[in-house]
């Protein structure tokens, strides 16, 4: 049944979102690069990392060569089978604070709202690992607006991670509650990048 839902999600959605979402993660990253070689580490990938793959090739295409280190709560096995087919590495989330490797740059692309927006100590532990180990955080996530943007928010996590067996929020951040965690955290904020589309229009509000 997961099987088949996967194959429909990939024939209705095919692979516009990461494919848009890799170019303008690795756009961002050259902008702020100041290497041809740099390091970057994915946190919260999963067993699909589809957005890692895209990115590592987009800076291959503007002249950035870039390691790849792909964090999540993988076991043994998943590590075997993801290592075993692939040009990026794949490491426990453990990993972040067992090795003391340090990142040019960490991803964290739609992670955060499925640990919970209300477990606002977990994530900001999170988030202070990862700001200890990289020089600049990329974080994108979804805000919610309304009942109803929730809703779809809840409808799109669905579709797109029910075969992956990744529990579906309940809640999402809104601007204000994602500022004030950041300044709670007191970060440094280059760049904010709002309001972008991922899904073609015909799918409308998504």
């Amino acid at each position: 049944m997961k099987y088949l839902f996967k194959v429909f999600r990939k024939i209705i959605l095919g692979e516009q979102r990461e494919i848009k979402l890799a170019y303008e993660l690795a756009d961002v990253i050259k902008n702020y690069s100041k290497k041809s070689h740099i390091k970057i580490l994915d946190y919260g990938s999963g067993f699909e990392p589809k957005i890692a793959k895209l990115v590592k090739s987009e800076l291959l295409n503007k002249q950035i060569e870039c390691d790849i280190h792909c964090l999540d709560l993988y076991n043994v096995s998943d590590l075997e089978n993801l290592n075993n087919s692939s040009n990026i590495e794949f490491f426990h989330i453990n990993h972040l604070v067992d090795s003391n490797e340090f990142y040019d740059f960490a991803i964290i692309s739609d992670t955060l709202h499925h640990v919970g927006v209300e477990n606002t100590e977990v994530i900001k532990k999170i988030l202070l690992k990862i700001k200890n180990a990289t020089g600049i955080l990329i974080i994108k996530d979804h805000f919610e607006y309304s009942i109803f943007s929730r809703w779809v928010l809840m409808f799109m996590d669905f579709i797109g991670n029910y075969y992956n067996n990744v529990n579906i929020p309940k809640k999402y951040f809104t601007i204000n509650s994602f500022n004030g965690l950041l300044l709670d955290l007191n970060f440094n904020i280059y760049e904010k990048i709002l309001d972008k589309r991922y899904y073609s229009r015909i799918f409308m509000y998504f």
